[in-house]
């Protein structure tokens, strides 16, 4: 009986490290996003299509500042972003698509300053998701960011737009928690055979 009860232990203690797990939705749509425009922030909102937003991910939705994919909004850089926590070691990925260009960055917990994960053109913004990804994230609180012009025929990097137009983002996003490491997995396996073992000697000596 106390062969049960050992393995019944061990399990309970094994169990956060084999359990924890981190699925956070990133996508927009689903996690809230919050978007500066000339020092002003307010909450992103759901936007209603605009025929030229030809990309498409599946659980995510465009939103802008305004919900319209077809008024025009105010030229210049509109820096979308989201907070999300991890408590245990994991991998983030996704893909993204915005009116116009946009670069993504990732900042917070175990990274030390911003990591960029990806950037579109004005060619592809909104007709091709640029995918992105982060891995081996550490425990703790993350900012993922997307720099966004407004405007066409915009200059790489400055904000001389030439005409006003429409202006959104599409985010599909998630974190899994990572794969434990081969080693991590051995030393899981014979701890648990050595509490056996242990078990199985005390049972068979009475």
């Amino acid at each position: 009986m106390r062969l049960h009860y050992t393995i019944a232990l061990f399990a309970i203690i094994a169990a956060p490290v084999i359990a924890k797990a981190d699925n956070v939705n990133l996508s927009t749509g689903t996690a809230t996003y919050s978007v500066t425009f000339n020092s002003a922030t307010s909450t992103a909102v759901s936007s209603t299509a605009n025929p030229g937003w030809t990309a498409s991910i599946p659980g995510a939705v465009w939103v802008n500042t305004t919900g319209s994919g077809t008024a025009s909004a105010p030229n210049g850089a509109y820096v979308y972003s989201t907070t999300f926590t991890l408590n245990s070691m994991s991998n983030l990925s996704g893909s993204f698509a915005s009116d116009n260009a946009a670069m993504a960055f990732l900042s917070g917990g175990s990274i030390v300053g911003s990591d960029s994960l990806g950037a579109n053109t004005y060619a592809n913004s909104f007709t091709t998701a640029t995918m992105f990804s982060a891995l081996n994230l550490g425990p703790g609180t993350y900012t993922l960011t997307f720099d966004l012009e407004n405007g066409t025929g915009l200059a790489s990097g400055a904000d001389s737009n030439i005409s006003t137009g429409p202006s959104g983002l599409l985010v599909g996003a998630s974190t899994v928690s990572a794969t434990p490491e081969p080693s991590s997995l051995i030393l899981l396996g014979s701890g648990l055979l050595g509490m056996v073992g242990i078990a199985r000697r005390r049972l068979f000596s009475r």
